[in-house]
């Protein structure tokens, strides 16, 4: 089967990695118009499954990443994005979808940190509060100082769309 009635996730996700990377934001208005499509699309294509189908990948999306946003590793829009894959995959898919999406994170993460010039200052950091934890015998965390590359805002929609396109390239 085709799969090009995932296009329109895929316009989606680039307008989010768009925005993301612009203005470190999601718009609700986008999530809303992709969790109507991607319910729209699934009942055309599959029918009443499809439309289970979606609910069931919206909440998936959804409850693997609400964890990361209550931790502050993710903002809202994040989150409310990976439901919107769900709809457009399904649970199944949405699932592999989430490990890939984890793993392009992790990959663009590092790529970030390198290209901006902080993986010393964040290396070094932890480096410490390790010793420290280790000689004390207790966690030591040492907060990022003020201009710490660990307190921009990283633009997850981006991870979030290789991700996903990574899991439908591979199946």
């Amino acid at each position: 089967m085709s799969l090009s009635y995932l296009i329109p996730l895929f316009c989606i996700l680039g307008i989010a990695s768009y925005t993301d990377l612009r203005a470190h934001r999601i718009s609700n208005k986008l999530v809303l118009v992709g969790l109507l499509l991607g319910f729209a699309v699934q009942g055309l294509v599959f029918g009443w499954f499809g439309c289970v189908e979606a609910l069931l990948g919206l909440l998936l999306g959804f409850a693997l990443f609400i964890p990361l946003y209550a931790l502050r590793a993710m903002a809202a829009g994040d989150v409310k994005l990976m439901a919107v894959v769900g709809t457009f995959l399904g649970p199944a898919l949405t699932f592999k979808a989430t490990l890939a999406v984890l793993m392009c994170g992790a990959f663009l993460a590092i790529l970030w940190l390198i290209i901006n010039g902080g993986g010393r200052q964040i290396a070094t950091r932890y480096w410490l509060s390790l010793r420290l934890s280790l000689t004390e015998h207790r966690v030591a965390y040492i907060p990022p100082a003020a201009g710490d590359l660990a307190l921009q805002r990283f633009p997850y929609a981006l991870a979030i769309a290789s991700g996903t396109g990574l899991a439908v390239w591979l199946g």
